[in-house]
C-alpha cells in the first residue's frame, strides 16, 4: 500500500487529501500537523463573536470521516526535518513517518513586526484555536485593545473585539486601509465609516513599542503618541512556514517554489496552500489554498497528464462597522485606467485622481429608501474593460461585477 503523507491541515491539505481520494482509493493518506485539531474554517476564527464562538461548528469533518476516508491523522506534533533521500517525515516525539508521496502545506505564520515589547503578555495574534482562545480569555477583563494592521484579518477582528465593549484603536502603517484592495478614497470611506462606530483609525503610524512592565498598557508611536491598550492584537501579514523544506534541500524563495503543476524541485513532493510560491502572487486566501490544493491532489494522482493550477478569483468581503464591503480584481489607479463612480454618475482619468479628504464621506450616499443603509460602488476600467470593483453598504451588485469580470 502506497504512502501519502500531508504536511499540514489546513484547507490546502485537507482539499489535496479529498482530490487524491476522488481517484486513489487504496494508498493510506496521513496527516501530520502542530494543531491539536483537525482541519477547521479558519476564516470564521476573525468572524465570529466571541461569546457565542463554538469549536465544534467551524470543524470541517469529524473523526468518524476521516476512518471512513482510511485516513490518518497525526495531530499535536512538530515536524522537525524531512529526509528527501529516505523519504521520511521526522517528528519532535521521535517517530519518523515513510512517505511515498508528499504534499508540503505546512501554512504560513504571523508576522509580528520586530517593536519593543511584543513579548508583553496581552500581545496576540490569530491564526489557530488557541490563539483565538487566547485573546477571549483576555477580552473579558480588558477597557482597551488596539488592532495593529488594517488589512482584512485586523479589520474583522477589530469589529469582533468592539462587540465585547473595549476602547478600540486601528493602526495602520501604511498610508492607509486595505492597501492591496482598496484605493485611496474607497479606503477613505471605509475609514470614515469605522469612525463612526467610535473607533479611532490611524494610517500611515510608525510603532515604536508596545508599553507595559510584564503586561502591555499601550502602544506608543514615534510621533509621541499613544493609545492605552490591555490587548494588542497584531495583524501584519504572514510568512511561509518553509523552514522545513528549506532545510530539507527544496527550491525555496518568500515560499516554496513549486511549477504550474504545484511539483516542487523534488518529483515526490507537491506543495499548496500559503506556503508556496507560484508563478502568481500568493495572496494568503481560503480560495487560492483551497485550489492550490485540489490541484496538487490531482496532479499527485496524474503525473503524466498534469493539470495547470489557475489561480482562482479572490474577492473579499467584510460585514461590520454597520457596513458591508466587497473588493474584487486590480483597483490601483493611474494612467490608463479610466474609474467610474456611483453607476457611472461620475467618471474620472484615473491619472488625474485627486481626492478630496473632507468631503469623501459624501460619496457614500445615503438611501432612505433602505432606511438609511450607505451606499458606495467604485469600478475601475482599462481599456473600456472591468478591471476591479469596490461596494460599500449595498451589494446587490456582486454578481453582475463578478460576471462582468468573468468569473
Amino acid at each position: 500500500m502506497a504512502e501519502i503523507v500531508i504536511l499540514g491541515n489546513g484547507i490546502a491539505a485537507y482539499s489535496a487529501a479529498k482530490e487524491i481520494r476522488k481517484y486513489d482509493r487504496e494508498s493510506r493518506i496521513t496527516f501530520i500537523s502542530e494543531e491539536k485539531s483537525s482541519t477547521y474554517l479558519r476564516p470564521l476564527l476573525s468572524k465570529t463573536y466571541f461569546k457565542s464562538f463554538q469549536k465544534e461548528k467551524i470543524r470541517l469533518e469529524t473523526d468518524a470521516w476521516y476512518e471512513a476516508q482510511g485516513m490518518r491523522q497525526i495531530l499535536g506534533v512538530r515536524i522537525t526535518g524531512m529526509s528527501t533521500e529516505e523519504k521520511k517525515i521526522i517528528l519532535d516525539d521521535g517517530r519518523e513517518v515513510p512517505y511515498d508521496s508528499c504534499v508540503y502545506a505546512l501554512g504560513a505564520s504571523c508576522f509580528v513586526p520586530p517593536f519593543g515589547g511584543k513579548d508583553r503578555k496581552g500581545v496576540m495574534v490569530v491564526r489557530s484555536f488557541k490563539d483565538f482562545d487566547d485573546i477571549r480569555r483576555n477580552l473579558y477583563t480588558a477597557s482597551n485593545a488596539v488592532v495593529i494592521g488594517g488589512g482584512v484579518i485586523g479589520l474583522e477582528m477589530a469589529w469582533e473585539l468592539k462587540q465585547m465593549n473595549c476602547g478600540l484603536t486601528i493602526l495602520e502603517a501604511g498610508p492607509r486601509l486595505m492597501g492591496r484592495l482598496l484605493d485611496e478614497q474607497s479606503a477613505g470611506v471605509l475609514s470614515e465609516a469605522i469612525r463612526r462606530q467610535g473607533i479611532t483609525v490611524e494610517a500611515g503610524v510608525n510603532i515604536k513599542e508596545i508599553t507595559g512592565d510584564e503586561s502591555a498598557t499601550g502602544v506608543a508611536c514615534a510621533d509621541g503618541s499613544w493609545y492605552p491598550a490591555d490587548v494588542v492584537i497584531v495583524s501584519c501579514g504572514v510568512r511561509a512556514n518553509s523552514q522545513i523544506a528549506r532545510e530539507a534541500g527544496l527550491s525555496c524563495d518568500r515560499g516554496v517554489v513549486v511549477d504550474e503543476w504545484m511539483r516542487t524541485s523534488d518529483p515526490h513532493i507537491y506543495a499548496a496552500g500559503d506556503c508556496m510560491q507560484a508563478a502568481s502572487p500568493n495572496p494568503s486566501l481560503w480560495s487560492y489554498s483551497k485550489v492550490s490544493g485540489e490541484t496538487a491532489g490531482y496532479n499527485l494522482c496524474h503525473p503524466d497528464a498534469p493539470r495547470a493550477f489557475v489561480a482562482p478569483p479572490s474577492p473579499v468581503i467584510i460585514s461590520g462597522f454597520g457596513t458591508n464591503l466587497f473588493s474584487i480584481g486590480d483597483v490601483s489607479v493611474g494612467e490608463g485606467v479610466t474609474v467610474v463612480d456611483e453607476d457611472g454618475q461620475n467618471e474620472v482619468d484615473g491619472s488625474a485622481l485627486s481626492v478630496d479628504t473632507e468631503n469623501v464621506w459624501k460619496r457614500f450616499r445615503v438611501n432612505e429608501a433602505r432606511g438609511g443603509d450607505t451606499h458606495y460602488s467604485r469600478r475601475f476600467y482599462r481599456d473600456g474593460k472591468l478591471k476591479g470593483a469596490v461596494l460599500l453598504g449595498d451589494l446587490s451588485e456582486m454578481a453582475a461585477i463578478k460576471a462582468e469580470l468573468g468569473f
